[in-house]
């Protein structure tokens, strides 16, 4: 492995870490959020909330695959490291089908969306 590619695959890492991170610190506060939207008893929030954990908790497990596959890619092994980029998009595929849901309840409901 040559040293840029090192530097790249650490920066990588470092970036996937501070972006879990990120995504779990979300979590949490999606969590907050969805608590209270079942308090409030309303539905569009609800779902609007509980789409948005769906979407968080599939950002964490594509960025855990990221991980994975830069651990691979460390010891040259492509082939596995390739794998779990593949998860990797599969995860953030999904992630996007939530996101869009949740524009469209936005689009859909105004009102509540100010």
């Amino acid at each position: 492995m040559t040293n840029s590619n090192k530097y790249s695959l650490d920066t990588a890492s470092s970036n996937a870490d501070s972006a879990l991170s990120e995504f779990n610190s979300a979590k949490t506060s999606a969590q907050k959020a969805l608590s209270y939207a079942q308090n409030s008893k309303d539905s569009v929030f609800t779902e609007y909330v509980q789409n948005l954990m769906v979407e968080i908790d599939a950002r964490i497990n594509a960025t855990s695959q990221l991980q994975q596959a830069i651990t691979y890619f460390k010891q040259k092994d492509s082939i596995n490291g390739n794998s779990h980029v593949t998860l990797a998009n599969s995860y953030m595929d999904r992630s996007i089908q939530y996101q869009t849901e949740n524009s469209n309840l936005v689009k859909q409901n105004p009102s509540k969306f100010k």
